[in-house]
């Protein structure tokens, strides 16, 4: 069997963490996403048995994207008010620690998203022959999409693939990146192209197959303005095409990745005084702990005793 490699969009899954679980505490403190995000990992090794996991954080937005587009990412004021960003970062910090002592490689760099670092690990392992499994629900990492390569949105329950891409999306994988260039990315803050949402995109692209396809013809579609689209394309791709940016911008970069500890060995007792910390008893059993590491056989930790 191929081997397999987890790649987990670190910021995306962390969110989702966090907001699952807001009201659990301990001795004054939230701990919802501290409990939360180890059991989104173990979740993830029982679903795929991986050989390979590793977390991605984002870093500062790129600051090419970000002269192209001074907006780019800017976060809205309203996601402020639904979070105490102190206690997110408290959070974190232990949720990230507690990945660490799991064993779990964890990659950050100040001046990288997650975004690029993934696109980098995906077509390194892809070419070692791993079959690559993306999860987050980021509509971006579509375009990733093929023979070797899923995305596991747990949003959506789904584990998408080349052979179920267009039934869960509406448009083939490799249409990703005009999909998203004319409807735009609120959540990255890059605008689309006026008046069309995500009916008349999929629409489009089934008609034409994509945006240059579209440009360079003859075609017309509604009131479509041809010279304003390929304005918005333009923008759009190098904003949101992973390979088109990797290849002009990062192609000849070294990769900041190996500056990092890629392959951390679990220390199972620094987790448990973790758990112990947090008054957090599920995390500290057994069958969770055998998941990260399959040898494990401390008798003083047994379910009994929990």
């Amino acid at each position: 069997m191929r081997k397999k490699i987890v790649i987990i969009d670190g910021n995306n899954n962390f969110y989702r963490a966090y907001f699952a679980n807001m009201n659990l505490s301990s001795m004054g403190k939230n701990i919802g996403a501290i409990f939360q995000f180890p059991r989104i990992l173990s979740m993830l090794m029982k679903t795929y048995n991986p050989d390979k996991m590793v977390i991605c954080w984002d870093g500062r937005s790129s600051e090419h994207r970000t002269k192209l587009l001074p907006g780019y990412r800017v976060r809205d004021k309203k996601m402020n008010l639904r979070f105490d960003l102190e206690d997110f970062l408290y959070q974190k910090k232990y949720a990230t620690k507690m990945a660490y002592f799991l064993g779990i490689p964890q990659i950050r760099d100040s001046y990288v998203e997650a975004d690029d670092y993934i696109y980098t690990i995906t077509q390194k392992y892809k070419a070692r022959g791993y079959r690559v499994i993306i999860v987050s629900t980021d509509k971006d990492f579509n375009q990733l999409i093929d023979k070797d390569v899923a995305v596991h949105n747990e949003k959506a329950k789904k584990l998408i693939n080349h052979k179920n891409a267009f039934k869960h999306l509406g448009y083939k994988p490799e249409q990703t990146v005009d999909y998203l260039c004319m409807l735009g990315d609120d959540s990255d803050k890059i605008p689309g192209y006026r008046g069309m949402g995500e009916v008349k995109t999929k629409d489009f692209l089934a008609k034409f197959n994509s945006i240059e396809d579209f440009l360079l013809g003859d075609n017309t579609y509604g009131k479509l303005d041809k010279e304003k689209l390929n304005q918005v394309y333009l923008l759009n791709r190098e904003l949101i095409d992973l390979k088109f940016y990797h290849e002009k911008y990062m192609k000849d970069d070294k990769p900041v990745y190996y500056k990092h500890k890629i392959n951390p060995k679990p220390r199972i007792n620094k987790h448990i005084e973790l758990c112990g910390k947090f008054g957090i008893k599920e995390l500290r059993k057994p069958e969770f702990i055998r998941l990260f590491k399959p040898d494990y056989k401390d008798e003083r930790f047994s379910s009994n005793s929990l």
